[in-house]
């Protein structure tokens, strides 16, 4: 069990007190063990010490990675802490390819806690006040790949990582370096005539200026400056200097670039947790940023948007971030695991949500709409803040939130109000619905933009709107975020009912994935890429002679024919990286049982 007061982190040491394990005995599954020998981390170990010392240590890094290639466990462990002597569940190979230079301690989720469910739920919710006290290491910034720095931007716990604690500097410097690279194959040297917002280095430099609001207050504007700087200091050939050609020299530059990379890697918050919370009353930019975070807490388990957006930022205004659901959840740690929906997410109502931890978690919101209600313009505010010039907006999404995120921490809001397509929620604030096309058929809106109007209001519910908490009844489809197909709407009941019908629809998706991976994962990637699944749905007849390869045939080539198989596959390929593991799989083909 979990052993408050410690962490396991990986090392390039061994402890003097013994309780290290090399990383490639830790887990006694040849999976792990290849994936160990193949990656930077092979001589590394997973080692046990005190909190307090981990944070201490000059070297030590928290570990920002994008857990795909996913191993499924159900082996002995050699935990260095002596408290568990198996592990049960996924395991992200992912998160061994990173560098091994630059740390010397190294702490990452998967590793912390090895499936433990109680460490599982402590680490959720100890997490932010690490992202705080140690820099962060982001693994997609290391591999030289833009796209997966992009890619990674979209990660439900980016607003976490990356918003307000230290950055290591070398991983920094490569991103910039990056985007700088992306900028020289966008322009080939040639100044930019366009829209400035369709330079790709330059738009993902904002987008991370844009998450750092300090960073943001300062330097809002410089993201295609910035890549020119990066060229003259590191002398890159055939990029543009629209922006260095009159700053003089390369030591200018380098001090530019400098002061840059200062304001980025920076906490980005007070040291004084009374300051910060006052912050988010009095500073709309700061509260528009944590706003927005929470909306985009883009995650599989959506119950971790409750911790996943606000862990960090609580540990930096002196407030306990807890999980809702914890108690709820620790009702099943001696079984193992917790009640599961078919696609593998918590089943759960909205009965099992402790409310008192939810209001409590919400101060931090209620306090961001106390600056954000009375304004009637966002036009003072950072472009890369709002999400002009960064791209991520404030979004909501009533058809997949857990109960009580509807209105982003500002609490219960009368649906009534809803007209036209647009809930008012200041005097010119609101959600606006309209841009996903007509009103739905069943008459509930799902997903939606929170934006300012300028100089129309938003029609809606009478001015006045203030913070406020959330109470049983809040849960009803009179209030904000009742959407007909939230899991939490539907009773225990309905849903024992259905699993027999689940748990058979389940085993089938097993076994799918099994026939696929053993004949047609052609690059033995463990996964489904687009171009393989149109190419297997281009045959007219099945080519296998397994009947569960010819059930998915028949799905894919009913889908390739009525066009539906992109948009199918691409629903579920959240992160955009074109191809889909089991999970995204299961989402896939479970949408249209």
């Amino acid at each position: 069990m979990y052993k408050a007061g410690e962490v396991r982190v990986v090392t390039a040491e061994a402890r003097e007190d013994g309780r290290s394990t090399k990383l490639k005995d830790l887990i006694a599954d040849p999976v792990w063990a290849e994936a160990v020998e193949a990656s930077p981390l092979v001589e590394h170990y997973l080692s046990a010490m005190p909190y307090d010392e981990f944070v201490a240590a000059e070297g030590a890094r928290v570990l920002s990675y994008r857990a795909s290639n996913i191993a499924h466990l159900d082996c002995m462990v050699a935990d260095p802490a002596g408290s568990m002597e198996r592990t049960r569940g996924a395991m992200p190979l992912s998160l061994l390819d990173t560098p091994s230079r630059g740390w010397t301690h190294l702490w990452s989720d998967a590793l912390n806690h090895l499936n433990d469910p109680a460490g599982a739920a402590h680490t959720l919710v100890s997490s932010g006040p690490l992202y705080l006290a140690v820099r962060t290491l982001p693994q997609f910034w290391l591999g030289g790949s833009y796209e997966a720095a992009a890619g990674a931007m979209s990660r439900a716990w980016v607003h976490q990582e990356l918003a307000f604690g230290r950055l290591d500097r070398g991983a920094l410097e490569k991103f910039v370096g990056l985007c700088c690279s992306r900028y020289k194959s966008q322009t080939q040297g040639v100044e930019w005539k366009g829209n400035p917002a369709d330079l790709d280095g330059p738009k993902l430099l904002s987008r991370l200026i844009g998450t750092r609001v300090k960073a943001a207050a300062t330097h809002g504007a410089v993201g295609q400056a910035a890549c020119e700087w990066f060229a003259c200091v590191n002398k890159v050939k055939k990029v543009p200097v629209t922006f260095t050609s009159g700053v003089g020299s390369v030591a200018e530059c380098a001090a530019l670039l400098a002061e840059l990379y200062d304001v980025l890697e920076a906490k980005q918050v007070s040291d004084t947790a009374a300051d910060n919370l006052a912050a988010l009353r009095t500073d709309p930019s700061l509260a528009w940023s944590v706003v927005k975070s929470y909306g985009n807490a883009n995650v599989f388990e959506r119950t971790d948007m409750y911790v996943s957006a606000l862990g960090a930022l609580g540990a930096a205004c002196g407030v306990a971030v807890a999980d809702p659901l914890a108690a709820f959840k620790a009702k099943f740690f001696r079984k193992g695991v917790a009640p599961a929906s078919p696609d593998g997410s918590l089943r759960y109502t909205h009965g099992d949500v402790d409310l008192g931890a939810l209001n409590a978690n919400h101060a931090l919101l209620r306090a961001c709409w106390e600056a954000l209600l009375p304004l009637e313009t966002l036009r003072d505010m950072p472009a890369v803040i709002t999400g002009l010039v960064a791209v991520d907006k404030a979004t909501v999404d009533w058809s997949v939130y857990p109960p009580g995120i509807a209105t982003l921490g500002l609490g219960p809001v009368a649906v009534s109000g809803l007209q036209h397509g647009k809930l008012k929620l200041g005097k010119y604030i609101g959600v606006d619905f309209t841009g996903e096309g007509p009103p739905p058929a069943h008459g509930y809106y799902s997903r939606g933009y929170v934006k300012c109007v300028e100089g129309e209001g938003l029609e809606g519910t009478p001015e006045g709107t203030v913070p406020g908490e959330y109470v049983p009844e809040s849960f009803s489809k009179d209030f904000a975020g009742f959407h007909p197909s939230c899991k939490w709407n539907v009773s225990m009941v309905e849903r024992e009912a259905k699993s027999k019908v689940d748990d058979e629809f389940g085993r089938t998706l097993v076994n799918l994935w099994a026939a696929w991976l053993e004949d047609y994962d052609a690059d033995d990637s463990h996964t489904i890429s687009l171009e393989e699944l149109k190419k297997f749905a281009g045959h007219a007849a099945c080519p296998s002679s397994n009947g569960y390869m010819q059930t998915l045939h028949d799905w894919a080539r009913t889908a390739a024919l009525d066009g539906s198989l992109e948009s199918s596959f691409n629903e579920v390929d959240r992160d955009g990286s074109g191809e889909l593991e089991f999970r995204e799989f299961q989402q896939m083909l479970g949408a249209e049982q």
